[in-house]
């Protein structure tokens, strides 16, 4: 596939399919989509999941992944891209998504909004585990108005993320932070909010280091 390939923006995905990337797009052993991804709630496409996929915004940058109300949507492997002439906005944006799942995933470049967005509504099981995620804002945004059932919490666990501003904002507080290491170019703030904000019950073995501390664990360790 050309690093100039035509753009093409799904709002469709395969419904209880596997989407495999197989080839290259140049070096890279990934195949490519570039374009704006809006995927509405008109039609459920439950149960689609990509691996070994790159996506990429056009030269006008905008978000790549617009999510609403599909179930079961899962990243796998993948790489997003924010190197367009104009860096994308952010990566996925998901409204009222259960069980979205981002495994082993590589967000790269300087994304000017939150990488990642879980918005309003139902965002049961959300899985966030073992991905890279760069960008020149915030890492994961929460919002509040998230809901989760109870036993039903989200999991961010064992990523690496490297944002200029919070690597995590959590303000729901209804998901297991759980060993993550965390570098950003904000001051630490109090209690370190400046590269972390989520449910202080559900966090254990975060390390975070911030333009004013260095490995940091989060939270501090109590006593026996």
């Amino acid at each position: 596939m050309k690093a100039d390939a035509i753009t093409e923006d799904l709002t469709a995905l395969a419904q209880k399919t596997d989407v495999i990337g197989v080839g290259s797009m140049d070096w890279r052993s990934k195949a490519l989509i570039i374009g704006n991804h809006v995927v509405s709630a008109d039609v459920s496409y439950m149960g689609c999941r990509f691996i070994n996929m790159e996506f990429k915004t056009p030269a006008a940058g905008g978000d790549l992944f617009t999510i609403a109300s599909q179930h079961g949507i899962e990243f796998i492997g993948c790489d997003f891209l924010a190197t367009s002439t104009t860096a994308a906005t952010g990566a996925i944006l998901a409204t009222a998504c259960v069980d979205l799942a981002i495994k082993a995933c590589r967000f790269m470049g300087a994304y000017s909004d939150a990488v990642i967005e879980v918005l309003a509504g139902q965002a049961d099981g959300l899985t966030l585990v073992d991905n890279f995620v760069q960008g020149a804002n915030t890492g994961i945004e929460i919002s509040g108005s998230a809901t989760f059932a109870a036993g039903r919490y989200g999991l961010i666990k064992g990523n690496v993320f490297a944002t200029t501003g919070a690597c995590i904002v959590d303000s729901e507080a209804k998901s297991y932070v759980v060993k993550n290491h965390l570098f950003t170019a904000a001051a630490k703030g109090v209690a370190m909010v400046g590269a972390i904000t989520c449910g202080l019950t559900l966090a254990q073995d975060n390390r975070i280091t911030t333009s004013d501390a260095n490995n940091v664990v989060y939270p501090a360790e109590g006593s026996i």
